[in-house]
Formats: C-alpha cells, sequence, structure tokens
C-alpha cells in the first residue's frame, strides 16, 4: 500500500508541476472563463459547451464531418461551493441501467465497458444478488481523488432523469456525506494493509421531492434500501479471480458526514484550475511537436543510407553515423524516453496527441507511444537480451530493479521494433491472466456501444463477474485494430547489430 502511496504522490506531483492546483488553494468557482455553461442553476440539468477540442485542430477529436465533441471531464466547471455543499458532476453510469459506462478521460467519451449480471455477495452478508446500480455513478470533472482517478460520487434521484440525459449534460448535485471505498487492488487481500482507500461522495437530486429533506446518510436510510445499497458498492464493479474463485475487491468502509467529506476532498484531492489546465495542455503539445519533429522523419544519415546504392557507399556513411548518437530512429526515441519519461506517460494519460484526420501516420505512431508507455508504466521493460516484455518490479526501496538509466541495455533498431510491435502481445497476456490491461477504441462500436469516436486508449480492470465473463465487454473486445501494424523503422543492408549502451 505505501508503495501505491508513493507512485500516486509521484502521479500529483507531475500533475502539479505540469499546471494544477490543490483544491484547497483554490476551492470556488474559477475566475477564468469557464469551458462549461456558468447559467447551469436555472435549470436542473445544464448543456455542455465543446470548447475543449476546438483549437488547435491539429490536436483536435473530430467526426468525420468534422464536428467537435463534448470532453466531459475537462469542458465543466465542478462548481465546488463548501457553504451550500454543492458541486456539479457528469454521469458514468446511471441509476437503473442494466450496462456500466465510464468515461475516457483523454478523449472525454463515454464508452460501453460490460453488461450487469446477477451477482452474488462476495461478503456473504446480503443474500438477495445485485445486479443494475440502484445508484446513478458520476464523477467530479476536474478533480482527481488520493489513489490518482476522478473523484468518485454516488446520487440519489430520478432514475429516468439520469438516464435519458447523461450522454448530453453535467448536473448539480447536493452532497450529504460520503464514505471510505477501501480496494483490494489484486488478489485475497487478508490483511487490512493491503487495502488501499478512496473517498466517495454521496448526494441527492436538488429539488427532488423524494430526497428534498434528506440532510444526512442516516435520513437517506430511512427511503432507500440500504443493504441493497452496500452490497452493489462493494459487488457491482466485479470481483478479483484466482483461477476459479473470486475475492472481494471493494468494501464500503465507514461513513462519514457532509462537512467531514467536503473538507477531506478539499485537503486531499487536485483540482484543476482553468488556467493551469490550459499551461498543462499547452505544454503536452510542444512536448508532441517536439517528439515528432525528431522521431516522425529520417536523420539526415538515415536517408544517405537509404539511398546508397553500394557496399561502399554504406560503409562510408556508417562511419559517419559513429560519431552521431542520434543517427537511428531507435538511439534517438530511447535518449527522448528516457528524458521525458514523466512527462510522455502524464501527457499520453490526460491530453489528445492528435488528430488523425490531420495526419494518420503521426496519430498511429502517438498511440504506439501510449502503448509503449503503458507497458513501461505498469511495471514491464523490453529485454533486448531475450526479445521479450519482462516485469520490472519496486524493490523494498520503492525503485525498480531495472532502473531507468540501465534500460534498453543491448538493443539494437530491430529489436526497438520488436518492442513496439510486441507490445499488444503483452497487452492480451495480462488480460488472460486477469492483470490489468488496456484496449483501444476507435469507435464503441456494436449494439450495446455508445456509438461514440475515442481513438484512445481505456484501462481494462483486472476485475471479473463470476456470473457471466461474457457479457464482459472489456474483456472480449479486441485490444488493437487488426489492420494497424508498427512502422519498422530499422534500415535494411545496415548492419542492426549496432547496441545502444
Amino acid at each position: 500500500m505505501r508503495r501505491l502511496i508513493q507512485r500516486k504522490f509521484a502521479l500529483f506531483l507531475m500533475l502539479l508541476s505540469m499546471g494544477c492546483s490543490q483544491i484547497k488553494d483554490q476551492f470556488t468557482t474559477d475566475s477564468d472563463p469557464v469551458f462549461g455553461s456558468k447559467e447551469y442553476a436555472v435549470s436542473l440539468v445544464a448543456g455542455i459547451n465543446a470548447r475543449w477540442f476546438k483549437q488547435p485542430k491539429k490536436f483536435s477529436l473530430e467526426g468525420d464531418n468534422g464536428e467537435v465533441p463534448k470532453h466531459f471531464f475537462f469542458d465543466v466547471n465542478p462548481d465546488i461551493s463548501m457553504e451550500k455543499k454543492t458541486l456539479n458532476f457528469v454521469v458514468s453510469t446511471p441509476q437503473g441501467s442494466p450496462y456500466a459506462y465510464e468515461i475516457d478521460l483523454v478523449s472525454g467519451q463515454h464508452f460501453m465497458n460490460h453488461e450487469y449480471c446477477e451477482t452474488s455477495d462476495a461478503w456473504d452478508i446480503f443474500q438477495a444478488k445485485v445486479e443494475k446500480p440502484p445508484y446513478t455513478i458520476a464523477i467530479v470533472p476536474r478533480v482527481f481523488d488520493q489513489l490518482g482517478e476522478p473523484q468518485k460520487i454516488i446520487v440519489f434521484g430520478s432514475e429516468k432523469y439520469y438516464q435519458e440525459n447523461f450522454k448530453t449534460n453535467f448536473f448539480d448535485g447536493r452532497i450529504i456525506g460520503g464514505f471510505i471505498e477501501q480496494v483490494c487492488q489484486k488478489g485475497a487481500c487478508l490483511e487490512q494493509n493491503q487495502w488501499n482507500s478512496r473517498l466517495v461522495l454521496i448526494a441527492v437530486e436538488p429539488n427532488n421531492d423524494k430526497f428534498s429533506k434528506v440532510n444526512n446518510i442516516d435520513e437517506l436510510k430511512t427511503i432507500v434500501d440500504w443493504p441493497e445499497v452496500k452490497a452493489f458498492a462493494e459487488n457491482g464493479h466485479g470481483q478479483n479471480q484466482i483461477g476459479q474463485k473470486f475475492y472481494p475487491s471493494l468494501k464500503m468502509g465507514p461513513i462519514i458526514d457532509t462537512s467531514t467529506a467536503m473538507s477531506f476532498m478539499r485537503s486531499n484531492s487536485i483540482f484543476f484550475t482553468v488556467k493551469k489546465l490550459t499551461q498543462m495542455r499547452n505544454s503536452c503539445y510542444t512536448l508532441y511537436d517536439h517528439l515528432w519533429k525528431h522521431l516522425g522523419t529520417d536523420s539526415q544519415l538515415e536517408t544517405q543510407f537509404k539511398a546508397a546504392k553500394s557496399k561502399i557507399e554504406i560503409a562510408k556513411i556508417e562511419k559517419l553515423s559513429r560519431k552521431d548518437p542520434n543517427t537511428f530512429f531507435f538511439q534517438r526515441l530511447i535518449n527522448l524516453f528516457k528524458k521525458y519519461e514523466k512527462d510522455i506517460k502524464t501527457c499520453t494519460k490526460y491530453i489528445y496527441s492528435g488528430n488523425i484526420h490531420e495526419d494518420k501516420e503521426r496519430f498511429w505512431f502517438f498511440a504506439y507511444l501510449r502503448l509503449f508507455s503503458m507497458a513501461h508504466e505498469e511495471g514491464y521493460t523490453y529485454s533486448c537480451q531475450r526479445d521479450v516484455w519482462i516485469t520490472n518490479p519496486y524493490t523494498l526501496n520503492g525503485k525498480r530493479a531495472i532502473p531507468l538509466k540501465d534500460e534498453f541495455k543491448g538493443c539494437t533498431a530491430h529489436k526497438i521494433d520488436k518492442a513496439f510491435s510486441q507490445a499488444v502481445n503483452l497487452l492480451k497476456t495480462l488480460k488472460r491472466n486477469n492483470v490489468k490491461s488496456y484496449r483501444f477504441i476507435d469507435y464503441d462500436r456494436g449494439a450495446l456501444g455508445t456509438h461514440n469516436k475515442l481513438y484512445s486508449w481505456v484501462p481494462v480492470s483486472n476485475r471479473r463477474y463470476e456470473c457471466s465473463k461474457a457479457k464482459d465487454y472489456s474483456y472480449t473486445s479486441p485490444i488493437f485494430p487488426q489492420d494497424i501494424r508498427w512502422k519498422n523503422r530499422s534500415i535494411k543492408n545496415v548492419k542492426s547489430s549496432r547496441i545502444f549502451y
């Protein structure tokens, strides 16, 4: 647990250095122009003004007809009020939905994750089975919690109201308390220190007659089936699987009152102001352009290698290349990755890297770079000696067994090409072994999909449903488009036995 907290704290430091601030510094509405509508108060529901992807076009997510979608995390102002105990939220999955949806942070779009099915209580307390969520599941825009995830909030209100509007609007809610959600990342967490904790807020729909007089969770328990609420919170998101056995992955910890919940979020969460968010986005755009400038085209010597027609010419150019440590793509890639590894991880995790309609080659290069970075972030490194991705675990001192400076030793141009092309197979293996993985979504297709365009990597949870694996869409969906391949950058007829040290 301590190691995870250290990793997430490091993430927070990166985000802070790139332009976000703690909520305790700016907890009220931004004084800067807001991406989302500020007139929401006149109505129970407000449309989202699509601003995030408006400019510049080369970094935009566009539909086939050039339309720009709303970004459900960055286009909405959280508008948190400590005095009124209110805030804005965007819905991922509405109450009563047969399908679980998520919101991708890079594209800002909803996507279908899995279909719910009847699930038994892994804790053997709630006797009936749970299936559809008895509350609306949402996140607070532009706020990250203690585990580096969007701030989660569950909302009680009109089931139909949220079902009809959640894919187009944001909402305001009144906070009545919260609870500590305890998370077992994998396996069977038998010791208390194996569980990680995060705050989950509980809110009610304003002006809803049923909940208008509810001011705390004790009052909420008198009008909802609280045992069912607790059972779904602990089982509705799946369980950890080891072999044929399933173990609890979540449990509802202590219930906390409204003031404590709001104060805890204020002191321990990360809040993106418009100004700081824009600074981070622009920094990432600059980084993307810099990487593409050095990795998107051949160097002068690489161009000469490709044009050479004799072994004598190649030998002369190869002699010159020994004096330039950035002659070959694989050299530039490794040098730049080591220099900007943290920034690449942060940027590709939150900021869209390019418009596929503007430059397909550039777009797919960054899709692979994100894949390369994800594998690295999840604790894997490519062994050029063994020609395979291997684990690179944390040691007792909190550092990776193979430090970044020592990675990629013995690598050649051909080996780095294999690292990129085999990274998709790594994700397939992780998913098959019930380890956290990722999948790439172009369009969220299928009868159950949202039909949104994402062109983005989304996580595949290691949690599984004992009741029906076949209904887990994230598990059965392809990892990556089958018609897309890594563009090899090694040069034929050139000694690719050049070792990178």
